[in-house]
Protein backbone atom coordinates (compact mmCIF):
# COMPACT_ATOMS: atom_id res chain seq x y z
CA UNK A 1 0.00 0.00 0.00
CA UNK A 2 2.93 2.36 0.66
CA UNK A 3 4.09 2.04 -2.96
CA UNK A 4 0.57 2.71 -4.25
CA UNK A 5 0.22 5.80 -2.04
CA UNK A 6 3.59 7.11 -3.19
CA UNK A 7 2.68 6.56 -6.84
CA UNK A 8 -0.70 8.24 -6.42
CA UNK A 9 0.75 11.27 -4.64
CA UNK A 10 3.89 11.85 -6.70
CA UNK A 11 3.51 10.58 -10.27
CA UNK A 12 1.33 11.06 -13.33
CA UNK A 13 2.27 7.76 -15.00
CA UNK A 14 2.68 4.38 -13.30
CA UNK A 15 4.45 1.75 -15.39
CA UNK A 16 3.91 -1.80 -14.11
CA UNK A 17 6.56 -4.36 -15.07
CA UNK A 18 5.10 -7.89 -15.32
CA UNK A 19 2.38 -7.50 -12.66
CA UNK A 20 0.59 -5.22 -10.26
CA UNK A 21 1.70 -4.66 -6.65
CA UNK A 22 -1.19 -6.79 -5.38
CA UNK A 23 -1.06 -10.12 -7.18
CA UNK A 24 -1.90 -13.80 -6.68
CA UNK A 25 -1.42 -15.65 -9.96
CA UNK A 26 -3.04 -18.88 -8.78
CA UNK A 27 -6.39 -17.52 -7.62
CA UNK A 28 -6.38 -13.77 -8.46
CA UNK A 29 -7.91 -13.47 -5.00
CA UNK A 30 -8.79 -9.98 -3.73
CA UNK A 31 -7.00 -7.55 -3.57
CA UNK A 32 -5.18 -8.71 -6.73
CA UNK A 33 -4.93 -5.80 -9.22
CA UNK A 34 -7.03 -3.44 -7.09
CA UNK A 35 -4.05 -1.07 -7.00
CA UNK A 36 -4.42 -0.60 -10.77
CA UNK A 37 -8.06 0.37 -10.36
CA UNK A 38 -7.22 2.69 -7.45
CA UNK A 39 -4.56 4.51 -9.48
CA UNK A 40 -6.90 4.96 -12.42
CA UNK A 41 -9.53 6.32 -10.02
CA UNK A 42 -6.86 8.79 -8.86
CA UNK A 43 -6.50 9.98 -12.46
CA UNK A 44 -3.17 8.31 -13.20
CA UNK A 45 -1.99 6.81 -16.47
CA UNK A 46 -1.31 3.10 -15.93
CA UNK A 47 0.93 1.14 -18.31
CA UNK A 48 0.90 -2.66 -18.04
CA UNK A 49 4.18 -4.00 -19.44
CA UNK A 50 3.92 -7.78 -19.79
CA UNK A 51 7.15 -9.75 -20.18
CA UNK A 52 6.46 -13.45 -20.75
CA UNK A 53 4.62 -16.35 -19.18
CA UNK A 54 1.96 -14.20 -17.55
CA UNK A 55 0.43 -13.68 -21.03
CA UNK A 56 1.78 -16.68 -22.98
CA UNK A 57 -1.50 -18.55 -22.76
CA UNK A 58 -0.77 -22.27 -22.64
CA UNK A 59 -3.48 -23.42 -25.06
CA UNK A 60 -2.54 -20.75 -27.60
CA UNK A 61 1.16 -21.41 -27.11
CA UNK A 62 0.65 -25.13 -27.76
CA UNK A 63 -1.24 -24.29 -30.94
CA UNK A 64 1.18 -21.66 -32.25
CA UNK A 65 4.54 -23.22 -31.43
CA UNK A 66 5.48 -26.75 -32.59
CA UNK A 67 8.30 -26.78 -30.01
CA UNK A 68 6.19 -25.77 -27.02
CA UNK A 69 6.91 -27.19 -23.56
CA UNK A 70 3.32 -27.29 -22.28
CA UNK A 71 3.29 -31.08 -21.80
CA UNK A 72 6.50 -30.94 -19.74
CA UNK A 73 4.73 -28.57 -17.33
CA UNK A 74 7.83 -26.67 -16.13
CA UNK A 75 7.42 -25.09 -12.71
CA UNK A 76 6.64 -21.40 -12.64
CA UNK A 77 4.74 -21.56 -15.93
CA UNK A 78 1.88 -24.03 -15.84
CA UNK A 79 0.84 -23.04 -12.32
CA UNK A 80 -0.68 -19.90 -13.85
CA UNK A 81 -3.86 -21.43 -15.36
CA UNK A 82 -5.26 -20.19 -18.67
CA UNK A 83 -8.53 -19.10 -17.06
CA UNK A 84 -6.75 -16.84 -14.59
CA UNK A 85 -4.43 -15.49 -17.30
CA UNK A 86 -7.38 -14.54 -19.50
CA UNK A 87 -9.24 -12.95 -16.58
CA UNK A 88 -6.18 -10.88 -15.66
CA UNK A 89 -5.66 -9.82 -19.27
CA UNK A 90 -9.30 -8.83 -19.68
CA UNK A 91 -9.10 -6.79 -16.48
CA UNK A 92 -5.94 -5.05 -17.71
CA UNK A 93 -7.67 -4.24 -21.01
CA UNK A 94 -10.60 -2.78 -19.09
CA UNK A 95 -8.65 -0.70 -16.59
CA UNK A 96 -5.08 0.03 -17.77
CA UNK A 97 -4.39 2.97 -20.05
CA UNK A 98 -2.31 0.79 -22.37
CA UNK A 99 -0.69 -2.66 -22.52
CA UNK A 100 2.83 -3.16 -23.88
CA UNK A 101 4.92 -6.23 -24.71
CA UNK A 102 8.60 -6.46 -25.75
CA UNK A 103 8.21 -8.50 -28.94
CA UNK A 104 5.80 -9.77 -31.58
CA UNK A 105 5.76 -13.29 -30.11
CA UNK A 106 4.09 -12.03 -26.94
CA UNK A 107 2.04 -9.73 -29.14
CA UNK A 108 0.47 -12.80 -30.74
CA UNK A 109 -1.15 -13.55 -27.36
CA UNK A 110 -2.08 -9.92 -26.71
CA UNK A 111 -2.83 -8.55 -30.20
CA UNK A 112 -4.06 -5.21 -28.86
CA UNK A 113 -0.75 -4.55 -27.07
CA UNK A 114 1.83 -2.01 -28.23
CA UNK A 115 5.16 -3.69 -29.07
CA UNK A 116 8.17 -1.82 -27.69
CA UNK A 117 11.46 -3.78 -27.84
CA UNK A 118 13.59 -4.89 -24.91
CA UNK A 119 15.99 -2.18 -23.78
CA UNK A 120 19.70 -2.48 -23.07
CA UNK A 121 22.11 0.21 -21.85
CA UNK A 122 24.67 -0.27 -24.60
CA UNK A 123 27.40 1.61 -22.74
CA UNK A 124 27.16 -1.14 -20.11
CA UNK A 125 27.53 -3.83 -22.80
CA UNK A 126 30.27 -2.60 -25.15
CA UNK A 127 31.13 -4.36 -28.39
CA UNK A 128 33.76 -7.11 -28.01
CA UNK A 129 33.30 -9.16 -31.14
CA UNK A 130 34.41 -12.70 -31.94
CA UNK A 131 37.63 -13.83 -30.30
CA UNK A 132 38.67 -17.16 -31.84
CA UNK A 133 38.31 -17.89 -35.55
CA UNK A 134 39.78 -21.40 -35.42
CA UNK A 135 38.44 -22.80 -32.14
CA UNK A 136 35.18 -20.95 -31.39
CA UNK A 137 33.66 -21.07 -27.92
CA UNK A 138 29.93 -21.86 -27.70
CA UNK A 139 28.13 -21.06 -24.44
CA UNK A 140 24.62 -21.82 -23.21
CA UNK A 141 22.91 -20.86 -19.94
CA UNK A 142 20.41 -23.61 -18.97
CA UNK A 143 18.53 -21.44 -16.48
CA UNK A 144 15.26 -23.14 -17.44
CA UNK A 145 16.32 -26.29 -19.35
CA UNK A 146 12.87 -27.46 -20.48
CA UNK A 147 11.94 -24.02 -21.74
CA UNK A 148 15.26 -23.33 -23.44
CA UNK A 149 15.56 -26.71 -25.15
CA UNK A 150 18.85 -27.50 -23.41
CA UNK A 151 18.60 -31.24 -24.10
CA UNK A 152 18.50 -30.59 -27.86
CA UNK A 153 21.50 -28.28 -27.63
CA UNK A 154 23.51 -30.84 -25.65
CA UNK A 155 22.61 -33.60 -28.12
CA UNK A 156 23.71 -31.43 -31.06
CA UNK A 157 26.99 -30.53 -29.35
CA UNK A 158 27.71 -34.19 -28.58
CA UNK A 159 27.14 -35.17 -32.22
CA UNK A 160 29.38 -32.35 -33.48
CA UNK A 161 32.13 -33.40 -31.08
CA UNK A 162 31.88 -36.96 -32.40
CA UNK A 163 32.31 -35.59 -35.92
CA UNK A 164 35.62 -34.11 -34.81
CA UNK A 165 34.72 -30.44 -35.33
CA UNK A 166 37.09 -28.05 -33.60
CA UNK A 167 35.20 -25.96 -31.05
CA UNK A 168 34.74 -25.52 -27.31
CA UNK A 169 31.48 -25.69 -25.37
CA UNK A 170 30.57 -24.47 -21.89
CA UNK A 171 27.37 -24.49 -19.86
CA UNK A 172 26.97 -21.32 -17.82
CA UNK A 173 25.32 -22.34 -14.56
CA UNK A 174 25.81 -21.97 -10.82
CA UNK A 175 27.70 -18.71 -11.31
CA UNK A 176 27.19 -15.14 -10.14
CA UNK A 177 26.02 -12.55 -12.66
CA UNK A 178 29.56 -11.20 -12.93
CA UNK A 179 31.03 -14.66 -13.49
CA UNK A 180 28.37 -15.49 -16.08
CA UNK A 181 29.07 -12.27 -17.91
CA UNK A 182 32.77 -13.15 -18.14
CA UNK A 183 31.79 -16.38 -19.91
CA UNK A 184 29.59 -14.50 -22.39
CA UNK A 185 32.34 -11.97 -23.09
CA UNK A 186 34.75 -14.79 -24.01
CA UNK A 187 32.21 -16.57 -26.22
CA UNK A 188 32.01 -16.56 -30.00
CA UNK A 189 28.58 -18.20 -30.27
CA UNK A 190 25.79 -17.78 -27.70
CA UNK A 191 22.97 -20.33 -27.64
CA UNK A 192 19.82 -18.59 -26.41
CA UNK A 193 16.77 -20.88 -26.58
CA UNK A 194 14.99 -23.30 -28.94
CA UNK A 195 11.40 -23.43 -27.70
CA UNK A 196 9.91 -20.12 -26.60
CA UNK A 197 9.42 -18.64 -30.06
CA UNK A 198 11.51 -15.47 -29.87
CA UNK A 199 14.92 -14.37 -28.66
CA UNK A 200 15.30 -13.12 -25.10
CA UNK A 201 17.41 -10.86 -22.90
CA UNK A 202 20.60 -12.93 -23.16
CA UNK A 203 20.36 -12.78 -26.95
CA UNK A 204 20.15 -8.97 -26.82
CA UNK A 205 23.21 -8.83 -24.55
CA UNK A 206 25.05 -11.18 -26.90
CA UNK A 207 24.21 -9.05 -29.95
CA UNK A 208 25.38 -5.92 -28.13
CA UNK A 209 28.74 -7.59 -27.50
CA UNK A 210 29.03 -8.60 -31.14
CA UNK A 211 28.56 -12.34 -30.66
CA UNK A 212 26.86 -14.73 -33.09
CA UNK A 213 23.57 -15.55 -31.35
CA UNK A 214 21.46 -18.65 -32.05
CA UNK A 215 17.79 -18.68 -31.08
CA UNK A 216 14.43 -20.07 -32.15
CA UNK A 217 12.01 -17.59 -33.72
CA UNK A 218 8.59 -18.83 -34.78
CA UNK A 219 8.35 -19.10 -38.55
CA UNK A 220 5.18 -17.00 -38.75
CA UNK A 221 6.99 -14.13 -36.98
CA UNK A 222 9.99 -13.91 -39.31
CA UNK A 223 8.29 -11.49 -41.77
CA UNK A 224 8.18 -8.92 -38.93
CA UNK A 225 11.93 -8.38 -39.39
CA UNK A 226 11.44 -7.20 -42.97
CA UNK A 227 14.29 -7.20 -45.48
CA UNK A 228 16.88 -7.04 -42.71
CA UNK A 229 16.01 -10.55 -41.63
CA UNK A 230 16.24 -11.95 -38.11
CA UNK A 231 19.15 -10.56 -36.07
CA UNK A 232 19.86 -14.03 -34.67
CA UNK A 233 20.71 -17.24 -36.49
CA UNK A 234 17.37 -19.02 -36.32
CA UNK A 235 17.46 -22.66 -35.20
CA UNK A 236 14.90 -25.24 -34.15
CA UNK A 237 15.09 -28.35 -31.99
CA UNK A 238 15.36 -30.31 -35.24
CA UNK A 239 18.06 -28.40 -37.14
CA UNK A 240 20.21 -26.93 -34.35
CA UNK A 241 23.06 -29.35 -35.12
CA UNK A 242 23.24 -28.21 -38.76
CA UNK A 243 23.01 -24.53 -37.73
CA UNK A 244 25.86 -24.89 -35.24
CA UNK A 245 27.98 -26.86 -37.70
CA UNK A 246 27.78 -24.04 -40.25
CA UNK A 247 28.67 -21.41 -37.65
CA UNK A 248 31.60 -23.48 -36.39
CA UNK A 249 33.07 -24.33 -39.79
CA UNK A 250 32.38 -21.08 -41.66
CA UNK A 251 34.08 -18.23 -39.80
CA UNK A 252 33.13 -15.67 -42.47
CA UNK A 253 29.47 -16.55 -42.07
CA UNK A 254 29.86 -16.45 -38.29
CA UNK A 255 31.15 -12.88 -38.55
CA UNK A 256 28.21 -11.91 -40.77
CA UNK A 257 25.72 -13.25 -38.22
CA UNK A 258 27.50 -11.39 -35.42
CA UNK A 259 27.55 -8.11 -37.36
CA UNK A 260 23.90 -8.43 -38.38
CA UNK A 261 22.87 -8.94 -34.77
CA UNK A 262 25.02 -6.09 -33.48
CA UNK A 263 23.70 -3.64 -36.06
CA UNK A 264 20.12 -4.63 -35.24
CA UNK A 265 20.75 -4.24 -31.51
CA UNK A 266 22.12 -0.73 -31.98
CA UNK A 267 19.08 0.22 -34.04
CA UNK A 268 16.27 -1.28 -31.98
CA UNK A 269 17.45 -2.23 -28.46
CA UNK A 270 19.37 0.89 -27.43
CA UNK A 271 17.80 1.99 -24.13
CA UNK A 272 17.77 5.62 -25.29
CA UNK A 273 15.74 4.66 -28.36
CA UNK A 274 13.36 2.50 -26.33
CA UNK A 275 12.97 5.20 -23.66
CA UNK A 276 11.96 7.69 -26.34
CA UNK A 277 9.28 5.30 -27.56
CA UNK A 278 7.90 4.97 -24.04
CA UNK A 279 8.04 8.73 -23.51
CA UNK A 280 5.94 9.24 -26.64
CA UNK A 281 3.52 6.55 -25.46
CA UNK A 282 3.16 8.18 -22.02
CA UNK A 283 2.51 11.57 -23.60
CA UNK A 284 -0.11 10.10 -25.91
CA UNK A 285 -1.87 8.45 -22.96
CA UNK A 286 -1.91 11.77 -21.09
CA UNK A 287 -3.23 13.69 -24.10
CA UNK A 288 -5.83 11.04 -24.96
CA UNK A 289 -6.96 9.50 -21.68
CA UNK A 290 -8.65 6.13 -22.03
CA UNK A 291 -11.78 5.72 -19.90
CA UNK A 292 -12.05 2.76 -17.54
CA UNK A 293 -14.38 0.00 -18.73
CA UNK A 294 -16.22 -0.51 -15.45
CA UNK A 295 -18.27 -3.41 -16.82
CA UNK A 296 -15.03 -5.27 -17.54
CA UNK A 297 -13.63 -4.36 -14.14
CA UNK A 298 -16.80 -5.57 -12.40
CA UNK A 299 -16.55 -8.93 -14.19
CA UNK A 300 -13.12 -9.45 -12.63
CA UNK A 301 -14.31 -8.31 -9.20
CA UNK A 302 -17.32 -10.60 -9.45
CA UNK A 303 -14.94 -13.50 -10.01
CA UNK A 304 -13.00 -12.47 -6.89
CA UNK A 305 -16.23 -12.28 -4.89
CA UNK A 306 -17.37 -15.74 -6.01
CA UNK A 307 -13.95 -17.20 -5.26
CA UNK A 308 -14.02 -15.68 -1.77
CA UNK A 309 -17.59 -16.87 -1.15
CA UNK A 310 -16.75 -20.45 -2.19
CA UNK A 311 -13.70 -20.46 0.05
CA UNK A 312 -15.74 -19.25 3.02
CA UNK A 313 -18.37 -21.91 2.32
CA UNK A 314 -15.69 -24.61 2.04
CA UNK A 315 -14.10 -23.41 5.29
CA UNK A 316 -17.47 -23.49 7.06
CA UNK A 317 -18.07 -27.04 5.80
CA UNK A 318 -14.64 -28.15 7.02
CA UNK A 319 -15.29 -26.55 10.40
CA UNK A 320 -18.70 -28.25 10.66
CA UNK A 321 -17.19 -31.63 9.74
CA UNK A 322 -14.44 -31.16 12.31
CA UNK A 323 -17.02 -30.27 14.97
CA UNK A 324 -19.11 -33.34 14.09
CA UNK A 325 -16.04 -35.57 14.34
CA UNK A 326 -15.21 -34.09 17.74
CA UNK A 327 -18.78 -34.72 18.94
CA UNK A 328 -18.59 -38.35 17.79
CA UNK A 329 -15.24 -38.75 19.54
CA UNK A 330 -16.64 -37.20 22.71
CA UNK A 331 -19.58 -39.65 22.71
CA UNK A 332 -17.16 -42.58 22.31
CA UNK A 333 -15.04 -41.33 25.20
CA UNK A 334 -18.14 -41.04 27.42
CA UNK A 335 -19.06 -44.61 26.60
Amino acid sequence: TRAVNEAANNYDVVHYYFRSFFFDKISLEWPTAMDILALRAAGKVVVMNYRGHEVRLQNDYARLSPYNYVEERPSGVTNFPDEQQRLMLDFARSVASVITVPDVELGSYVPDAVVIPRALELEEWPHIGLLDDDNPLIVHAPTKPEMKGTEFILHAVENLQKKGLKFRFELVKGLSNAESREKYEKADIIMDQLRMGYYGVLAVEGMAMGKAVVSYVREDLLPAFGKEGAPVEVATCENVEAVLEKLITDKIYRRKVAKRGHDYCLKYHDSNHVAQKYKELYQDCIRNPKPVDFAGAMKFMRYQYEYHRKNISASENRAQNALSNLQVLAEKLKA
